[in-house]
């Protein structure tokens, strides 16, 4: 696989409910299960949202269940089903991403996924996850569901849940399957829920732009991903100037001001509730108003660079609009000066006026004024050239 596979980009850890179709089974004594991905036992409270998380030991237990009820299935099926082989590959991706849309639907997942990831001497993956570079998320998903346990004496796999008692052991990821991270991933970019997953395979198609060869199925994703990932990678490649990045910096810097000002009518702050994780920095709230006080049903944990987006998106509205508002008054201010039919030199005088405009006084009262003004100026200014001359001029003979 080629190391552009590395340098993916999806958004991480926004999923949603809205991506599942969840099947409802009926137990004996009445109550309902409501599945995410029935085969392997994910449910729907495992896609978490908001503050809920998915903890490190339910992602173990979802890993070997999908290998022991997905995979070894399916491999036996694939034996004896060739002709249905694809589709059959095309379910086990759908549910591969299922899992992965369930680690990466509440940001807090990824302390526990990183956890597991850890565990099974997937370093790389765990820091990617936790960078700020770009990364294709999917990478880890399918390195954990994929690999296996190998007995680094005999060089043989070992059993499922039987590593711990083997000292010299290492997890190795299926080389084969890494092209599975690039499928997940286009999924994901094209917005597929899980029901649709084998349908949007099935008729995914891709043509080449060198020699007009079309590839379909998990290669035409594969290729989709592929062509997506360089173009990215070619936009990073492009260094800018340091002025450019300097005035980039700058530009951001004033966005954030603005958008935190605490004068703006809604920034403000209140202390931090004692049942908020010490590992929220960002997010968002949802309350009511109750009296005096907010009623808080919910917090929405974000990454950085999703707060940092939200802010400098705000920011920059707010100077987009004190700039409309700026232009406004530079146009009133030429048109008073316009319909005077004179340019004020007295620069005392230009800016008394500009600030009447800027408070919101009356186009036509404030070009009365000015008018006024400069006639009185130049009335001023007639009188004391007449008197002027005057000292210079002849009696009038009788």
């Amino acid at each position: 696989m080629s190391d552009i596979s590395e340098l993916l980009l999806v958004e991480r850890f926004d999923a949603d409910r809205g991506w599942f179709d969840f099947e409802v089974e009926k137990q004996d004594d009445g109550s309902e299960v409501h599945y995410a991905a029935k085969r392997f036992g994910l449910l729907r409270d495992d896609v978490s949202t908001g503050m809920d998380q998915l903890p490190a030991e339910r992602i173990l237990e979802l890993i070997a269940a999908f290998k022991q009820k997905s995979l070894v299935v399916d491999n036996e099926a694939q034996t004896k089903l060739r002709v249905a082989g694809r589709q059959i590959l095309y379910q086990q991706l759908a549910e591969a991403y299922a899992f992965g849309l369930a680690c990466f639907s509440s940001i807090y997942n990824r302390e526990h996924l990183t956890t597991v990831l850890s565990q099974h001497d997937l370093g790389k993956q765990a820091k990617a996850l936790t960078s700020t570079g770009s990364y294709n998320k999917w990478n880890a998903i399918t390195a954990l569901l994929y690999g296996r346990w190998i007995n680094t004496d005999t060089d043989t796999p070992i059993a499922d849940g039987g590593h711990e008692s083997i000292a010299n052991r290492a997890y190795r990821r299926d080389r084969s399957a890494e092209k599975y991270g690039c499928v997940l991933a286009a999924l994901e970019g094209s917005k597929v829920r899980v029901p649709d997953v084998v349908d949007f395979i099935t008729t995914a198609k891709f043509k080449s732009s060198e020699d007009g060869t079309v590839s379909g199925g998990i290669l035409a994703l594969e290729m989709h991903y592929r062509q997506w990932a360089a173009k990215q990678a070619a936009k990073r490649a492009k260094k800018p100037t340091p002025r450019q990045i300097a005035r980039r910096q700058q530009d951001r810097a004033n966005a954030v001001a603005k958008a935190e000002n605490p004068a703006n009518d809604d920034v403000f702050e209140f202390a931090k509730p004692a049942q908020l994780p010490k590992a929220v920095e960002f997010g968002r709230i949802t309350f009511k108003v109750l009296g005096d006080k907010l009623f808080v049903v919910g917090v929405d944990g974000w990454e950085q660079a999703k707060y940092d987006e939200f802010v400098i998106a705000k920011g920059r509205k707010i100077l987009a609009r004190e700039a409309e508002i700026q232009a406004g008054i530079d146009a009133k201010r030429e048109e008073v000066k316009e319909s005077a039919g004179a340019v004020l030199v007295n620069l005392r005088y230009d800016e008394e006026f500009a600030d009447l405009l800027a408070d919101g006084a009356d186009v036509e009262e404030v070009t009365a004024a000015f008018k006024a003004t400069v006639a009185d100026m130049k009335a001023k200014r007639l009188q004391k050239q007449t008197e002027h001359l005057e000292q210079f001029a002849d009696p009038i003979p009788d």
